[in-house]
């Protein structure tokens, strides 16, 4: 199941953040979001690059395609393009395990 939602122009706010997050945690997984800006305002740019920093903050970013069983969200403005993923529990886990691996080795290593 997928929604779009395109703005063409606004004033204010489009939404409350932790509202929008709180709706994306709420749907199943596989479910995609796609918010597209079309309107020309500064207001509008500021808004969404609040809303692109939040998102940074509270999900993953990704391009990876193997992702789409994740609940996805795409959002587009001015020349910028993004996707996040909602991670799931293994997600979760294999994230705290590298972080653990990182604290207890000597020097840091890169993953993949």
């Amino acid at each position: 199941m997928s929604l779009d939602v395109s703005y063409n122009d606004h004033e204010q706010d489009i939404f409350d953040f932790n509202e929008f997050l709180a709706f994306i945690k709420a749907q199943r997984p596989g479910f995609r979001i796609v918010i597209t800006d079309r309107s020309s305002s500064y207001g509008s740019e500021s808004t969404f690059s609040e809303l692109k920093t939040y998102l940074d903050q509270k999900l993953v970013r990704s391009y990876d395609p193997l992702k789409k069983r994740r609940t996805l969200v795409f959002m587009s403005y001015s020349t910028l393009r993004c996707m996040w993923y909602l991670p799931n529990d293994n997600d979760l886990r294999r994230a705290s395990k590298r972080a653990k691996q990182t604290k207890s080795d000597e020097s840091p290593q890169f993953v993949k």
